[in-house]
């Protein structure tokens, strides 16, 4: 599936288009939105999933030629790669001790590069131990030797020679034996990329810039975020709450997720949302009681997301007719303006002060639901300032 160029095609016709029927931009903002979920892996499961819809779509359409025989192909040999991976993860011994779980010394083996092929069971893992270390393990004494297929291999290599055909002498006389020592782990740590949540532990809060451009523009857009708008412009979705000044202040309680304790990978993920709802006031242009949307339209935003590894919040989108979008990237997050800690005493994270701005995406789809019925110039955009994120006492396992 051709992510990026399609990307960089519905990018093209949203910038610059700028008089395309809103019909088109809506079902391009929605097709942007779906690839962004797409899985950078080609034999990812989805992506096959894809590509068998898009070979039955031309099969029902008739279209049976290259295009279709090319796309089927695709499709098997990718199948392929993810059961050959699969049994590859299977086959005992894997590099791993006693099933992964081997205090007491289990054997492993070892797969390495020779010439221009990989050699499965090049050598062999034996002894040592593995304990807890933090969130990963530590691997301590563990000898390694070379196998026979591995000793045969080499002295193929080394000769020149063909591979010698099954049943042939196990290594080459006066060449590398088999059994010799390969060195040992003296001590290895693994540390996961990411360590699950503890569900329902911590909070996530959205302190909203009530000066910022984000919501200075939003009157303009015929969205009272005051109390002085009906029905509200801005409000919290349960279990979600507002408060602090003008309820300004929204907290959303974190319901799961997987963190990296550096904060480099990981998302997560919390409960309720939020409305933004074209509503009546006297701060609103006069112009709004007769243009589109109706007064009542709400555009929802529920799950709100921050998301480690691309600095984003993101969350699930509804349109006022009821559209669910995929979940996508509303804002940008500067970690930089506030501090992150991780306490191992208690395996807590924090987040305070994180700059939080409004995505290139969410601007669009703003500007596109809620027109600007202001003066010019109060078009929602990229950077626009919303305010800052806090997370608080979210607990990993």
């Amino acid at each position: 599936m051709r992510r990026e160029p399609a990307s960089g095609s519905i990018l093209k016709l949203l910038d610059d288009v700028a008089d395309a029927p809103d019909r088109y931009k809506m079902v391009a903002t929605l097709m942007f939105f779906e690839m962004q979920n797409w899985a950078a892996d080609p034999k990812d499961l989805s992506n096959i999933t894809r590509l068998m819809d898009n070979s039955g779509r031309r099969l029902e359409l008739s279209r049976g030629g290259e295009t279709t025989q090319d796309i089927q192909r695709k499709i098997v040999f990718r199948l392929d790669e993810l059961i050959k991976e699969l049994e590859n993860k299977n086959k005992p011994g894997n590099g791993q001790c006693n099933g992964g779980n081997c205090p007491n010394g289990g054997q492993g083996s070892i797969v390495a590069k020779v010439g221009k092929e990989f050699v499965n069971g090049f050598g062999t893992l034996s002894g040592g131990t593995v304990s807890r270390e933090g969130f990963g393990a530590k691997i301590q004494n563990v000898s390694m030797k070379l196998s026979r297929k591995g000793a045969r291999e080499l002295n193929q290599a080394l000769s020149g020679k063909k591979k010698a055909k099954k049943g042939a002498s196990k290594s080459a006389k006066g060449g590398v034996k088999a059994g010799q020592p390969l060195g040992s782990i003296v001590s290895l740590t693994t540390i996961p990329e990411s360590v699950q949540v503890v569900p329902d532990t911590g909070t996530l809060t959205l302190n909203t810039d009530a000066m910022g451009s984000f919501v200075s523009k939003l009157p303009q857009h015929c969205i009272d975020p005051l109390p002085t708008g009906s029905p509200p412009g801005v409000a919290p979705i349960a279990p979600a709450t507002a408060g602090g000044l003008g309820g300004t202040v929204y907290t959303f309680p974190v319901t799961t997720g997987a963190i990296a304790p550096d904060f480099s990978a990981g998302e997560l993920f919390t409960g309720g949302g939020q409305t933004i709802t074209k509503n009546t006031s006297i701060v609103i242009p006069s112009g709004c009681s007769s243009s589109a949307p109706p007064t009542g339209s709400a555009l929802l935003s529920k799950e709100f997301s921050v998301a480690f590894n691309s600095n984003t919040l993101r969350s699930i989108a509804t349109l006022p007719a009821g559209t669910i979008l995929p979940r996508a990237p509303l804002a940008n997050i500067d970690f930089s303006t506030g501090s992150r800690t991780f306490d191992p005493s208690t395996n807590t994270i924090n987040v305070t002060g994180a700059n939080v701005t409004l995505g290139d995406l969410a601007a669009g789809l703003l500007n596109q639901t809620f027109p600007n019925e202001g003066p010019s110039g109060n078009d929602f955009a990229a950077g626009d300032v919303i305010g800052n994120i806090d997370v608080t006492g979210v607990k990993l396992r």
